[in-house]
């Protein structure tokens, strides 16, 4: 009996973000709806599996439409890169002027400061939490002393030591709008977990019915579909680890969700041996990938993604690498 490709295909549902995860079971569900229009339906057992199947991605595609965790962590990633920037070039320009002693005005602003900055103990790669509670309680003592906010002008830092204050401003209201979101980051993942299984019963039900169909090309365009979609995503759209990086809104190439981007995410072969669960069957091998054009994933089913969201983690995103 011919094995089909799909029986030896595996899809690594975990390491998907929210986005890549929503378009590709959005793709599920048109090509099966395609292969079983109303008026030839699918297998009494198959039918009622795809029913299931269905009702799980009704339920996931309504959650991720109200994630938008993914959206708020790169705000607040790229205001602790901007301020981590500024924090260090403001002790680096204090340091200078500690140096400056043929300016003495320049000198004693920079000892003064010097000692300030040390009180604080920041470390840009500490929590981020803990870091900008620290400068923020900086930014409020110097902007309430006369002596240290004549000392900032002194070597020019107004301008930057503003921005700082704006910055630790702007994060605590990020990091409490995310706080405020995490209702919707759980029914996220709860969705997640729940459209694991029904995936893979369904995937399970339809190689058990190519397998013993009377005519074997009959699920031939569906699987070939579905084969071509998985190895897609294998190479483009895996994450290295559970979601929790951003995902690329601007990159038009991705057929599977037209917002995502293969970025640096680690290419998973299309062999069929490696990743972490399996869509079919535990057949050895892995069968060339079926000819014909790299489907299509369509509309991802709404929202913002962009990160994966934590898709289906608990970190609170603001640990430091």
């Amino acid at each position: 009996m011919i094995q089909l490709a799909i029986q030896t295909k595996d899809l690594p549902l975990t390491r998907l973000s929210n986005s890549v995860l929503v378009g590709t079971m959005k793709f599920t569900l048109d090509q099966f709806n395609l292969a079983f229009p109303v008026a030839a339906p699918a297998p009494d057992r198959l039918g009622e599996q795809f029913s299931e199947f269905s009702a799980s991605y009704s339920r996931l595609n309504s959650a991720y439409a109200l994630t938008r965790e993914s959206l708020i962590t790169q705000d607040i990633a790229s205001l602790d890169e901007e301020g981590d920037q500024l924090w260090i070039g403001t002790k680096e320009t204090v340091e200078g002027a500690r140096r400056m002693t043929a300016v003495p005005t320049r000198k004693q602003a920079g000892d003064r400061l010097n000692v300030f900055l040390k009180k604080y103990k920041v470390d840009v790669k500490e929590n981020m939490i803990s870091e900008w509670s620290k400068i923020q309680q900086a930014c409020e003592e110097a902007n309430g002393s006369e002596q240290l906010t004549a000392d900032l002008a002194t070597l020019g830092l107004t301008e930057i030591w503003a921005r700082l204050t704006e910055i630790a401003g702007l994060l605590r209201d990020k990091i409490t709008e995310r706080s405020a979101e995490l209702p919707a980051q759980k029914a996220m993942k709860q969705a997640r977990e729940a459209i694991y299984p029904e995936y893979r019963a369904l995937i399970r039900l339809l190689n058990s019915y190519a397998d013993t169909d009377v005519d074997l090309h009959r699920f031939d365009a569906l699987i070939q579909g579905l084969n071509n979609n998985i190895d897609y995503v294998k190479i483009h759209a895996i994450t290295k680890e559970s979601p929790g990086s951003g995902d690329n809104q601007n990159n038009p190439s991705n057929p599977i969700n037209p917002g995502e981007s293969g970025g640096d995410e680690e290419p998973s072969g299309g062999n069929g041996n490696g990743g972490d669960e399996h869509g079919g069957q535990d057949t050895p091998g892995g069968g060339e990938t079926p000819g014909g054009d790299t489907p299509s994933g369509g509309d991802n089913g709404g929202g913002d993604d962009n990160g994966g969201g934590d898709g289906g983690t608990d970190s609170d995103g603001f640990d430091k690498d």
